[in-house]
């Protein structure tokens, strides 16, 4: 009888402590579950805000937006390089430029546009409307071969009110064998002083 009531003990005892480290496991277990659900709950929030920060990239916010089309281009025998007239009289010794491939100056500078005729110290100049009309009038190409999208994305000027800057970004299709869109991001830069315009990077 004593040897039954001391198995009884044991087994007590053993079905006690199991219980004991069953409940304390399935606390972890619930600990376990719930910090992994909330690491994922976190990672989709990050996945998602990258996203909408993709997209915010992708879709900028546009002062101005354009779209160009080889159709409209009236320069379409002309080469990069040659002189161009348009009736524009705004406008002095204007040159077709490449804005695909900007060229990249060390100092800062640009390729040269042209020049303004119209006095451009005149309070109220609409320097936009420049740096627009060039891109839209195709005097500064933005595509290859079929066309583009172009966005007016930022504008600026420097701290002594001296230089317009116009920053356009955007998207054009290259297709040789098949097609493929290409980023653009080029400025337009205007010295206020001199009316000289050029084409930067």
């Amino acid at each position: 009888m004593k040897a039954d009531f001391k198995l009884i003990i044991k087994i007590e005892a053993l079905n006690f402590f199991f219980i004991i480290f069953m409940r304390r496991n399935i606390f972890l277990f619930i600990i376990l579950v719930v910090v992994l659900a909330l690491g994922g709950y976190l990672y989709l929030i990050k996945i998602s805000g990258l996203g909408e920060a993709g997209q915010a990239t992708d879709q900028p916010d546009c002062t101005v937006r354009l779209e160009v089309s080889r159709d409209d281009n009236i320069f379409k025998n002309k080469n990069f390089g040659d002189k161009i007239k348009v009736e524009d009289n705004r406008f002095d010794g204007l040159v077709l430029l490449d804005a695909t491939k900007p060229k990249d100056y060390a100092n800062g500078g640009g390729e040269k546009i042209g020049k303004l005729t119209t006095p451009s110290s005149l309070v109220g100049f609409d320097y936009r409307d420049v740096a627009v009309y060039l891109v839209k009038n195709q005097i500064l190409k933005t595509y290859w071969h079929l066309g583009s999208k172009v966005c007016l994305a930022d504008e600026n000027t420097d701290k002594l009110d001296t230089l317009y800057v116009a920053h356009f970004i955007g998207t054009h299709e290259v297709c040789t064998n098949e097609c493929e869109t290409e980023e653009l991001d080029f400025r337009v830069m205007i010295e206020k002083d001199s009316g000289f315009i050029y084409l930067a990077k």
